[in-house]
């Protein structure tokens, strides 16, 4: 050839020739960029649409809540169906347990025996052997003991020790093996001085002590044995006890409150009978009057008005950020001047101005605490909700349209549909639903990259024949340069062998 850098050539040629190529991946990739922001932007907003639609839901206007001015003195709480009211109460006397103590010099050990292994032993006067302590709870008020109909007596096996005796300690460990509602302990005052203790699980005046030894009371020599120490009789008088005291302090009693100026007593310092659905927890005795109150829970309107306004806002920001110009700049963002995000800003904006009518007291978002700032965002008062849900909570749960979503799974009722939410959802279908704005501005997106993909094929096509033409010409022009360059050589040559003159 002719020396000619026919590579070169073409490939500077084709260079030129490939501009409309690149071109057209800056436009795709320009696409697939908006694509991406509108789909930020579809997630953005449907936060502010499924906020809105929680505002819908009727069980977040029936809540109560329940709440007392002094809670160290008087817990309260309440449970679904309680109502809304006032009450006032003051803690007269708290229930207390009852607690039995051995008297002074009736046990000198822990291990004193109260019963050998002969005194266990099936005899005449212990026919079945062994022995039992009989346990019965009741009260002793004014008049004979009378045993507690809501529990039976509860007999407690004594068990003896490897020797075949019971020891005061043995007698402790059964009683609390038994699990029967009382708790037994030994206290040592001093030396030769051992002292039992029994504690009633449950308070109340009902839940005093009995003790009787049913078997093993008697020795086999027809002589009492040390077990009998182990009985109370309540109807004895309490200094003709032989064996066991009520100290001052200790005595079984009921809780006594004032309700509202009504004297109540119940057995335990947890009163769920007073008030309907609630629970009154005594913690002591007060001076002054505790408030409890049940009043109207604004907490779940609270959280999804919370809820909206910072999805409004992160939408709103969105909105303006994706298309936004930088004036310093002079470039704009992906949707700078594009039209269907001015609509749906103007959509957004929309919700703000929705009027409700038919409620008194409240026809826009601005009257429940939700207001717009000078920079467009929202901010919530929620004191303003709490007032309107105190007054009128009816009022705002009928400005929303809010209904049971159990009763009503899949539509709105009629009713529903003048609601604030009801109409908002409207117009935030005709962005979100099949063919909406989100869907129709994507969709054209696509189609758009469809075509580009379509004439980069047609393109690359071309560029192969252009390619294939411009290869064929340029070593055309080198074969017949090669030629001329071998004429002039011949030429030159010739001339050069030609005689001087």
């Amino acid at each position: 050839g002719s020396g000619l850098d026919i590579s070169g050539i073409i490939k500077s040629l084709m260079n030129v020739e490939q501009q409309p190529l690149a071109k057209l991946d800056i436009k795709e990739a320009t696409t697939q960029a908006k694509i991406s922001a509108y789909g930020s932007l579809k997630g953005a907003m449907s936060g502010v649409r499924s906020s809105i639609l929680n505002l819908q839901d009727i069980a977040k206007f029936i809540g109560v809540k329940g709440s007392s001015s002094d809670s160290s003195s008087v817990g309260f709480t309440i449970k679904t169906g309680a109502v809304a009211g006032s009450y006032n109460i003051d803690v007269v006397a708290l229930a207390k347990n009852q607690t039995l103590t051995t008297k002074a010099g009736i046990f000198t050990s822990d291990t004193q025996v109260l019963a050998s292994a002969a005194d266990l032993a099936i005899s005449p006067t212990n026919p079945a052997g062994g022995a039992e302590l009989t346990l019965t709870f009741g009260k002793k008020d004014g008049g004979p003991f009378s045993a507690n109909s809501a529990k039976s007596p509860i007999t407690i096996a004594l068990d003896p020790g490897a020797d075949g005796a019971i020891s005061l300690t043995e007698v402790r460990d059964s009683i609390n093996a038994k699990k029967a509602g009382v708790t037994a302990s030994l206290v040592k005052v001093a030396d030769g001085d051992y002292r039992l203790s029994l504690v009633s699980t449950d308070t109340g005046l009902s839940n005093g002590m009995k003790l009787e030894v049913t078997k093993g009371a008697t020795a086999a020599n027809n002589t009492p044995s040390g077990l009998s120490k182990l009985i109370y009789n309540p109807d004895v008088a309490a200094l003709s006890q032989p064996n066991f005291e009520v100290l001052t302090g200790n005595e079984a009693a009921d809780a006594e409150i004032k309700i509202n100026g009504v004297q109540v007593k119940r057995s335990s310092n947890v009163i769920t009978d007073v008030i309907d659905n609630s629970t009154i927890t005594l913690n002591k005795v007060t001076t002054t009057a505790v408030k409890l109150s049940v009043a109207t829970d604004s907490s779940g309107v609270a959280s999804a008005l919370e809820s909206f306004v910072k999805s409004y806002n992160e939408s709103s920001k969105q909105l303006a950020d994706s298309s936004a110009y930088d004036q310093v700049t002079k470039k704009g963002a992906i949707l700078s001047a594009d039209s269907t995000v001015r609509d749906l800003q103007s959509k957004l904006r929309s919700i703000l101005t929705t009027q409700v009518s038919g409620v008194s007291g409240f026809s826009t978002l601005s009257d429940l605490g939700v207001a717009i700032q000078k920079d467009g965002t929202l901010t919530f008062n929620k004191t303003k909700l709490e007032t309107a849900m105190a007054s009128n909570p009816s009022g705002v749960s009928q400005f929303f349209g809010a209904y049971d979503k159990v009763l009503n799974p899949t539509s709105a009722p009629e009713a529903a549909k003048s609601g604030f939410v009801y109409k908002v959802d409207q117009i935030l279908a005709g962005i979100f639903d099949k063919n909406g704005t989100f869907d129709s501005r994507v969709s054209g997106l696509n189609s758009t990259n469809k075509d580009i993909a379509a004439q980069r094929v047609l393109l690359q096509r071309r560029l192969v024949d252009i390619e294939t033409r411009y290869r064929k010409e340029y070593t055309a022009l080198d074969v017949s340069l090669a030629g001329l360059q071998r004429t002039s050589s011949w030429l030159s040559s010739s001339l050069a062998s030609l005689p001087k003159l």
